[in-house]
């Protein structure tokens, strides 16, 4: 009987060995496949966490410079009621002219206040700048305060005084420079928040 050729017995033998091996690659590519969608599931959960870090940093920001702003507005408000309380004359006694003990007015504790410069914006006054400044009782008037703040910031402006509605603040004729007029303007000067200067031909064009 007639032998097959070697060379085909050799083909015959080896197709197993080549399938397995065939088999064997396809596995491995399976693997590392799944390995691939391993790795990427890993990268998208850490950037979720990265991403839900960041969110919480940035939270925590918001939260601290809300917290800074509140704190410094209370701090503002308990400097504001310090300085806001009137001022205590004390009576000093000393001889007059004929030798009689007399009563005069003694040295009085001065103010101080912050004004804020303004400009005004759709009728409104918008803070720019702040100018701390003191005073006693004797300059408690629309001209003394003026003079200070123009004193603190220079310039040739003409400004006026106002509240925080725009309502300017004007002295009368009648108390102007007298012991109830710095009453007055002292008690106004302690009930009001905040004490505004502004262009005065601003303030006529932005009222008109």
């Amino acid at each position: 009987m007639p032998q097959p050729p070697s060379s085909i017995v050799q083909a015959t033998a080896t197709t197993p060995q080549r399938f397995k091996n065939v088999c064997g690659c396809s596995q491995d590519l399976v693997q590392l496949e799944q390995e691939k969608l391993d790795v990427l599931k890993d990268i998208r959960q850490s950037l979720k966490e990265a991403n839900e870090i960041n969110n919480n940093f940035q939270k925590q920001i918001i939260e601290l410079k809300k917290a800074k702003l509140a704190l410094e507005e209370r701090r503002l408000s308990l400097e504001e009621m310090r300085f806001a309380r009137p001022s205590i004359s004390v009576p000093i006694i000393l001889p007059d002219e004929s030798g009689n003990f007399v009563p005069r007015a003694g040295i009085t504790k001065p103010f101080k206040r912050n004004v804020f410069l303004a400009d005004l914006v759709g009728g409104k006054w918008t803070p720019q700048k702040t100018v701390a400044i003191r005073f006693n009782e004797h300059e408690a008037s629309v001209p003394g305060i003026l003079a200070k703040v123009q004193d603190a910031v220079g310039g040739e402006e003409v400004l006026i005084l106002t509240d925080g509605q725009g309502n300017e603040i004007l002295d009368t004729e009648g108390t102007k420079g007298t012991d109830e007029h710095t009453r007055l303007l002292i008690q106004w000067r302690v009930a009001n928040e905040a004490l505004f200067t502004g262009r005065r031909n601003a303030a006529i064009k932005g009222f008109e």
